[in-house]
């Protein structure tokens, strides 16, 4: 890494001081748009749905029972008047809200639900920061929770990435499949609001599953996901989009990359109900391997239960080009600086997704 997430801090391109999800919260502190709230367990068992998977040919390692229980509920609550005031604890319009997740350990987790009222506009960062691993006898296994509710005209749009090692020390120490977390959201969007979510992830095993229910006419969702898989680690990211409604519309890209030993799944799961005439969907699952022991598997699928619709999808799993690493090489890069480069470029389209410019550049260097 260039520069050390705090530094994009420093440089105030985030509206105030980050806000830092840890374990403990002290509701005093909370800025005006936080607060803290009992679990509701009829919401908390919701999200046995979104870990559930749906039409796909690959068996259900666990059940919400299996992953640790919030103590409490983070609620971030935006509304256009917060938003049109910058205040030394509110967010800012003109300026997205940068959050530090601690990255939850066995017997541990999160729960945040965020609220954007009618007509508003809230950019969100999440930095997941790294904290140490504790073992399986500690409890459940480590998860965070996030609903989301986007208002009428509103849009939320959500930048979630995975810890970059290290950035203090310079070591890279992935976590392993025993170990890795599971991430779980489920988002609500009214009419001709927006939600939009982007996930990076370049390392850690990962369970990352998303459902985003769209309500009202003309209410969008555009999901994205760009992950790099080394040795020893394993993805499997799912995303679910249900059009409840006429003339909903939904867009699913995600790219990954697989190193030789590690392996990747990214399924994909359009849901055109009975009465949502007029909407448009779209999937797209690419994943390049790097190696003979690469493993990527994708699995896109739409279930429509309406006519007059507009719904496609593609996915690709091929291995790196050799014609390009043998140019790249033939201008004197080396095997590893080719294969970083042509990583990049596969994953660009994504980090191009990424709304704030320095964010985007420094991941991209």
């Amino acid at each position: 890494m260039t520069e050390r997430y705090q530094d994009l801090i420093d440089k105030n391109i985030f509206g105030g001081e980050p806000l830092r999800v840890d374990m403990q919260v002290n509701a005093a502190e909370l800025p005006a748009y936080a607060t803290v709230e009992t679990v509701d367990p009829v919401a908390f068992d919701g999200f046995e749905e979104v870990l559930f998977q749906p039409e796909t040919k690959r068996k259900q390692r666990y059940t919400v029972t299996d992953l640790a229980k919030p103590n409490h509920v983070l609620k971030l609550c935006f509304e256009t008047d917060t938003l049109q005031r910058k205040t030394n604890d509110s967010l800012a319009g003109t300026h997205p809200l940068a959050l530090e997740l601690v990255r939850p350990s066995y017997g541990q987790a999160h729960y945040l639900k965020i609220e954007v009222a009618a007509d508003s506009h809230v950019e969100l960062v999440f930095f997941e920061k790294e904290s140490a691993v504790s073992n399986p006898e500690d409890g459940g296994k480590p998860a965070v929770f996030l609903e989301a509710t986007v208002g009428e005209r509103a849009v939320l749009d959500v930048v979630y990435i995975h810890p970059l090692y290290l950035e203090n020390s310079g070591r890279r120490n992935y976590l392993t499949i025993k170990d890795s977390t599971t991430f779980l959201y489920h988002g609500k969007v009214s009419g001709s609001g927006k939600f939009r979510w982007t996930s990076i992830n370049i390392g850690d095993s990962l369970v990352e599953k998303g459902r985003v229910d769209l309500l009202a006419p003309y209410a969008r969702a555009d999901i994205g996901g760009a992950a790099y898989i080394p040795k020893g680690c394993e993805h499997f990211y799912q995303y679910q989009v249900r059009c409840l409604t006429p003339k909903a519309r939904a867009f699913v890209q995600s790219h990954g990359v697989v190193d030789d030993g590690g392996s990747g799944h990214m399924v994909s799961i359009a849901d055109i109900e009975k009465g949502a005439h007029g909407a448009k969907v779209r999937e797209e699952n690419r994943f390049i391997t790097l190696g003979k022991n690469a493993r990527a598997f994708t699995d896109p699928t739409l279930l429509i239960d309406e006519y007059d619709v507009e719904a496609s999808h593609a996915a690709t799993v091929g291995q790196m080009d050799e014609d390009a690493m043998f140019y790249l090489q033939s201008r004197g890069l080396t095997p590893e600086q080719a294969k970083r480069l042509v990583t990049s470029g596969f994953l660009m389209p994504l980090i191009d997704r990424i709304p704030q410019n320095e964010l985007r550049n420094q991941l991209a260097n």
